[in-house]
């Protein structure tokens, strides 16, 4: 283990980028390693990615694993960027590695020597899982150099930022100092498929995957299903496969939209042909804005290019992780208005098919199926999956998309997703085994689309295509599952948000001492069924509040008097 510090001091010592090394400038932000991993102003996180590339080296050292490296700020504006490390299993790092990789990124160094000692003196003091999180052995630390001859590999990615090759560079300069690790760069990439390309490398020791394998896998997976339903074209009375319109962004998301639908050799423009906008090839066409999945859900506003009634648009965002759906109809003034099918209503969609078909099969006593939500889920989504669907086995966990997925291995189908529309079907060996064994090709089809590793937005298309088709609906019709109610989700600013603690999933504020109590008390003033909690932002100095009531009116009056106690408890 010395004779690699050795190395590591010898090759960073003829770095030219030794100012991002040290990172002991007085102007440098300390960047917390959110839900999202690394995220801000491309500007004021640049210094973080040659330490990025020196602590996945570390990983992929220390463990013999594979990494991934994913350059992205997904949905945030193209002026920002931001970084996020993948572990060997195509999932996100363990907390123990996170927190590594937060520390070690943001120390302020005097020496070359300072920095090396720090990182692995951080590896060393930690009791850590494996690169691949909690679905991997445990092991205390590195006392010793690892045996194995195999020393990992580290995929990197990015977005279509201006920013990205910058960072790029910077991320493959502290892999490099490593010598024997090797590195791949894969191009502009969506951050789903970087995913699964880290796990394929892993669990079936292919280093030679690329994305378009990936989505080759997906498109295949998509025509052998459509493939013996076509003739049943005639037959529909509600879904019209040509009235799919994909809201790209003008994001990483659009060169694999135009590869699958509008590639010489692409099958699927024949049996999905739907139109793409927003996919970056007008001069004003801006990564995210106007346009995309959370520009959609946070505004209610319809992206660029949408301005059809009879139509169903579905939204990318920036890196294509996450997906939601939207129409237009005519408001009683004759204009028109977006109607939202956010996560919640994909989740509602999924868990309906999946709890029929295992019922069909008589598969539900034998396979366990449960649903995830965070505390933002719209309460009548969580009813519809209790009440209408007798789901006993809807969970509710803090925010954050890794979070959802540790819950959902709990299952056989563990389906889960944010409100912002991240998720994806968790499927067990033990499920896809029976699948197999007894020729079930519902559900072949359905793994021969699903990303397992990660929320991808195009394979979540596919899928909630593949579903409407099943049932025969429209848009309105799955719209018709059940009705938000009315909600309200405010930011205040505060002095420090690190006095909101919270517990119950974040449903319930345990500091400050007594806001609680005012939540309850507020919340009682109104009808029956309305609801609110706080939390703290994960990467801005604000709380968010979150309310629900009978009416619009109610929803935004209870998150003001929520609000208000917010101040009045964290700015004293």
């Amino acid at each position: 283990m010395e004779d690699m510090k050795s190395l590591l001091v010898s090759s960073l010592s003829n770095l030219t980028d030794s100012k991002y090394l040290l990172n002991n400038q007085d102007n440098i932000k300390y960047i917390p390693y959110g839900t999202a991993g690394f995220r801000g102003k491309a500007d004021e996180v640049e210094h973080l990615f040659l330490r990025v590339g020196l602590v996945a080296g570390m990983i992929s050292w220390s463990q013999r694993a594979n990494v991934g490296v994913m350059i992205t700020a997904s949905h945030n504006p193209v002026e920002d960027n931001g970084v996020k490390i993948i572990g060997s299993t195509g999932g996100m790092l363990s907390l123990e590695w996170e927190r590594i990789v937060e520390e070690f990124c943001n120390f302020k160094a005097q020496s070359i020597e300072e920095v090396v000692g720090k990182l692995f003196s951080l590896v060393e003091l930690q009791t850590l899982s494996g690169a691949g999180g909690d679905t991997t052995t445990t092991l205390v630390g590195v006392k010793s150099e690892p045996k194995s001859s195999n020393h990992g590999q580290a995929f990197i990615g990015c977005d279509t930022r201006p920013s990205s090759r910058r960072l790029v560079e910077l991320t493959q300069k502290g892999l490099a100092a490593w010598k024997i690790i090797e590195y791949k760069f894969m191009g502009e990439i969506t951050t789903p498929a970087l995913h699964f390309i880290v796990g394929q490398a892993t669990f079936e020791q292919n280093n030679s995957i690329s994305s378009i394998n990936y989505y080759d896998k997906l498109l295949n997976g998509f025509v052998a299903l459509f493939d013996g339903e076509m003739q049943n074209d005639e037959a529909k009375q509600n879904y019209d496969r040509a009235r799919l319109v994909i809201d790209c962004a003008n994001g990483v998301g659009s060169r694999t939209m135009e590869y699958l639908f509008r590639g010489e050799s692409s099958l699927l423009k024949k049996y999905l042909p739907a139109k793409l906008i927003n996919i970056g090839d007008q001069k004003d066409d801006i990564l995210n804005y106007e346009c995309g999945a959370d520009y959609v859900k946070t505004k209610h506003l319809p992206p660029r290019g949408a301005n059809e009634l009879n139509k169903r648009y579905a939204s990318l965002d920036g890196d294509a992780d996450r997906v939601v759906y939207s129409y237009l109809k005519r408001d009683f003034d004759d204009s028109l208005e977006l109607v939202l099918l956010d996560g919640d209503k994909i989740l509602a969609l999924y868990t309906k098919y999946l709890t029929d078909t295992l019922r069909k099969y008589h598969l539900n006593e034998s396979l366990t199926l449960g649903a995830i939500q965070t505390a933002y889920a719209n309460g009548a989504s969580t009813d519809y999956l209790k009440d209408k669907l007798n789901l006993s086995n809807v969970d509710c966990v803090d925010t954050g998309v890794k979070h959802l997925h540790k819950r959902a291995l709990n299952y056989d189908f563990g389906i889960y997703f944010e409100a912002n529309g991240h998720g994806t079907i968790w499927v067990s060996d033990k499920a896809k085994k029976i699948i197999e064994d007894r020729g079930i090709k519902e559900l072949q089809q359905l793994l021969g689309i699903l990303n397992n590793y990660t929320g991808d937005a195009i394979s979540d298309i596919l899928i909630v295509e593949m579903i409407l088709n099943h049932y025969d609906w429209d848009v309105e019709q799955w719209d018709e599952l059940y009705r938000d109610r009315p909600n309200s989700l405010i930011k205040i600013k505060v002095t420090d948000r690190s006095l909101v603690v919270t517990t119950n999933a974040g449903r319930t504020c345990l500091k400050p001492e007594g806001l609680q109590a005012e939540i309850d008390r507020i919340v009682a003033q109104f009808k029956p069924g309305s609801r609110s909690f706080v939390r703290a932002s994960g990467t801005e100095n604000v709380v968010r509040v979150y309310a629900e009531c009978d009416s619009q009116e109610g929803a935004d009056q209870l998150a003001q008097l929520i609000g208000e106690k917010v101040i009045e408890y964290c700015n004293k």
